[in-house]
């Protein structure tokens, strides 16, 4: 999913983790960084993204939740924190590992995670 989501022409970066749900298991759930300067609505953005891998996957994909934020969680040495994002989403407890390029970025990230996934 992340590599559609991300021949999106206004994606420059993102992440799919998944988060539980009670009929299905899990469901994806994707955050995108848009590239600066992109003019795109966040709603329209949004319709896109979903349309884009509902072609490319089908509806067996049931992606249907994604926002678009400033940044995602990385090490130093580049990997996307998608487990630490999975249990935020899931009201699991979490620490955030020392190797983290920027500690204070889950102080924003959260409550979007949390308000993101108050429609699963």
């Amino acid at each position: 999913m992340e590599e559609i989501l991300l021949h999106y022409p206004d994606v420059a970066d993102c992440a799919v983790f998944p988060v539980e749900h009670e009929l299905k298991g899990n469901v994806p759930v994707g955050l995108v960084v848009v590239n600066k300067g992109s003019k795109i609505e966040e709603c329209q953005l949004r319709k896109e993204l979903v349309e884009l891998v509902r072609e490319e996957l089908g509806p067996v994909a049931a992606f249907k939740l994604v926002a678009s934020v400033d940044a995602l969680p990385k090490t130093r040495s580049g990997k996307i924190l998608r487990g630490t994002m999975s249990k935020i989403a899931n009201g699991k407890p979490y620490e955030i590992t020392p190797t983290i390029e920027n500690p204070n970025l889950f102080d924003y990230l959260a409550p979007e995670i949390k308000k993101l996934v108050e429609k699963v």
